[in-house]
């Protein structure tokens, strides 16, 4: 049985076990030292602790219950599976692993090319993507390009490529988040599960409101002050886009690659003159959409 325990409890001592690289084993604070954890690491230092059913017995009640407090996580689980796409098969079984004990299932793919049929079948059955870089046959990035042309599901990049213009290039894809190995597999599920409350939540609103404006994603109506407005389909998407962002500054190359599409080649420029074209129609509401100067717009109320 897999788990993730604080690192803060006790002291280590160097161990080996089996082929898993062992860095030491931990002894719970205010137990006695014969009740071990085991801490297992995998060569990209992915971390977990192993608990084996023998560890268990003989142990006083409020010991075991101690242990199952620690192992029973599965309350907290996510709504919908990970798909996740990384070609070293340790990392995957750690990660499985962990989010299982979360009682998250997992759809590995080791190759980049599986991964783009999958894709092409339809991503609706997922609530977010983990996403390796180096793969065979197909990158990530040619990957989540091909991922956003499709969906918004979250995508988060967990690769070992940590240079800035790697993350740049990333996020100008599209990904969510940009995760650089190694890392804590507590830190990236509190990560995921953020992420799929959040896009569960904006995916079950039909309607949008922020100050003045009202929008009904499902009729593809706008209403401000209460007054219905007509508005084209871009300036509706780009509308659309920066409600579900309040607060947010978005930059031109997301809107373009979000509401033009990345097969887009034209002059960014455009979504300034689109920008004009929706303040205006929306009037006196047109003011809560903000030039933040040399980085993009923020809709606020």
């Amino acid at each position: 049985m897999r788990v993730v325990l604080p690192t803060v409890w006790g002291d280590v001592t160097p161990v080996t076990e089996g082929t898993a690289s062992v860095r030491g084993t931990l002894f719970q604070k205010g137990f006695p030292q014969e009740q071990k954890y085991s801490y297992a690491e995998t060569i990209q230092g992915k971390a977990a602790f192993l608990v084996t059913d023998k560890a268990l017995k003989g142990h006083t009640k409020d010991t075991r219950h101690c242990y199952n407090t620690i192992i029973n996580t599965r309350e907290r689980s996510l709504m919908k599976d990970i798909l996740l796409i990384e070609d070293d098969h340790d990392i995957c079984e750690v990660i499985t692993d962990y989010f299982n004990t979360k009682g998250t299932a997992v759809t590995a793919v080791n190759d980049g090319g599986d991964a783009l049929r999958i894709i092409d079948e339809g991503l609706e059955s997922y609530g977010l993507v983990l996403l390796d870089i180096m793969l065979p046959n197909a990158d990530g990035f040619t990957i989540c390009r091909s991922i956003r042309k499709r969906s918004d599901i979250p995508v988060i990049f967990i690769t070992a490529r940590g240079r800035e213009e790697d993350m740049i290039f990333g996020y100008d894809l599209g990904c969510d988040d940009y995760i650089v190995k190694p890392f804590l597999l507590s830190v990236m599920y509190m990560k995921c599960e953020a992420m799929m409350k959040r896009a569960d939540k904006l995916s079950g609103q039909t309607v949008l409101e922020c100050g003045a404006i009202r929008l009904d994603t499902r009729m593809l109506c706008c209403f401000t002050d209460g007054k219905e407005i007509d508005l084209p389909p871009k300036e509706f998407a780009i509308l659309r886009y920066l409600m579900e962002h309040q607060d947010w500054t978005i930059d031109r190359d997301t809107i373009l690659n979000r509401v033009w599409g990345y097969d887009y080649f034209g002059s960014d420029r455009v979504v300034d003159s689109h920008i004009k074209k929706l303040r205006k129609a929306l009037g006196s509401a047109g003011k809560q959409i903000k030039t933040v100067v040399g980085r993009g717009y923020r809709l606020s109320k």
